[in-house]
This record gives structure tokens, C-alpha cells and sequence, in this order.
């Protein structure tokens, strides 16, 4: 039977159980109902810890490429908030495409749209 192997970066390791994530992110164990967390980024929890993601993968190789995947980069708001954050790449399903490229433009030009997207 072959097993999957992971390669082993000179990174050090950052693993975390379901019972220490409170402790240690409690903004990202915060309830927020504003939006579909598999639509939209919690920009509070989750995108606290892209930021800190972001941050330190620059700081160790400055040109690294980033990017998000997913239904995420379908999401005006989210598509914003990557733009804020200097990621490289987002890429989300076929049917999201034309909004997705929409808002994107819109976070490159600086301007915010009201546009707001809906899955059924």
C-alpha cells in the first residue's frame, strides 16, 4: 500500500488541536452571522489570521505567490478585502467568474460596489 508523504519544509511546524483554537485565536472561535462563512470571509476571525499569514510569508520570501481558492474568490467582499491583503491569485468556480473579475477590478481602481452576490 503506498502512503501519501508530506515534504518537510525548513518552516518550523504550527499545528493546534480543535480544543486549543479558542485559546489561542479567540477572534477567529467568534460567532459572526453577518455572512456565509463558505461564501464569504470573516474578515474578524479568519482574515486576521490570512493577515498574519500573509505577513509572515512575506517576510520569508518576499516574492511568494498567494492566493485563495474556492468560493471565497467568487465573493465581492472577500475579493476586497485579498485585494487589501496583496494576494496574487483567487480562483473560484466557473459561475462566479464574471463577478468575481468585476470586483476585482473595482479593489484594483480603489472603489467599493454594491453589488452583492447570492447562492442558492
Amino acid at each position: 500500500m503506498n502512503s501519501i508523504r508530506c515534504s518537510r519544509s525548513r518552516a518550523p511546524a504550527f499545528r493546534r488541536s480543535r480544543g486549543t483554537l479558542p485559546v489561542c485565536f479567540p477572534a477567529a472561535m467568534a460567532p459572526s452571522r453577518r455572512a456565509d462563512p463558505f461564501v464569504s470571509i470573516d474578515v474578524d476571525g479568519v482574515g486576521s489570521l490570512l493577515a498574519v499569514a500573509v505577513l509572515g510569508g512575506r517576510q520569508t520570501r518576499p516574492g511568494i505567490k498567494l492566493g485563495i481558492c474556492g468560493e471565497h474568490g467568487g465573493d465581492p467582499t472577500s475579493v476586497h478585502f485579498c485585494e487589501q491583503l496583496g494576494l496574487t491569485y483567487m480562483s473560484c468556480s466557473p459561475y462566479r467568474v464574471p463577478i468575481a473579475r468585476l470586483a476585482a477590478a473595482q479593489a484594483a481602481l480603489g472603489t467599493r460596489s454594491r453589488l452583492r452576490t447570492t447562492v442558492a
